[in-house]
């Protein structure tokens, strides 16, 4: 992914370690203090395709006002900015016409307030509230899954996680838990607890 990606920027700079070793800090400091790998926290952001990957960038580099490497801030800025206006609409570009559907979802999800979350824990929010049965829940969780809005979590001396993006041949497991992608959790503004 990334070599597509320096392929691409070194069209109009020279590059000597990439673009995230010549443009990024190797660590990020997050505001809970917490300092993470950069390549893989913006790769997390992503599907893990050289379209997202360069709107994520794209999207940093507008909120950069100063030499690099970028401030902190202006890279969680940029991530919010290609969360808000251009992962949500690509997974609502991809579902069509269960838009409708997506949005009982997401309303589902902000009322059980967990980023991890299973089906029998949805399926007791929606008989609480209304607005979507079992059999329309389930569909349009596979549908979510076939765009990577969401994907499983499957636990045991670490947690893996699944997604349609990293492996073509996976379907969704409704019997394990699953988790919203990060940049959907970011760009819905969902205030979710991560678990």
């Amino acid at each position: 992914l990334m070599a597509l990606v320096d392929r691409k920027a070194s069209v109009s700079h020279e590059l000597r370690r990439g673009v995230i070793g010549d443009f990024f800090p190797v660590q990020l400091q997050l505001p809970s203090a917490v300092n993470v790998e950069t390549y893989r926290y913006l790769l997390s952001y992503t599907r893990h395709t050289p379209r997202d990957m360069l709107k994520l960038l794209r999207s940093i580099q507008e909120f950069c006002l100063s030499d690099l490497p970028p401030k902190p801030i202006e890279i969680l800025n940029g991530i919010r900015k290609y969360s808000e206006s251009y992962f949500v609409n690509e997974i609502k570009n991809e579902l069509g016409e269960n838009v409708d559907d997506f949005d009982k979802v997401v309303r589902l999800l902000r009322q059980h307030e967990r980023q991890v979350f299973t089906y029998s824990d949805l399926m007791e929010v929606a008989q609480s509230s209304g607005g979507i049965r079992g059999g329309q829940l389930r569909q349009t969780l596979e549908l979510l899954y076939e765009c990577s809005a969401i994907g499983n979590v499957t636990s045991g001396r670490t947690r893996y996680y699944t997604f349609k993006y990293r492996n073509e041949n996976t379907a969704l497991a409704t019997g394990q838990p699953m988790l919203v992608h990060s940049a959907l959790v970011r760009g819905l503004n969902l205030r979710l607890l991560a678990t």
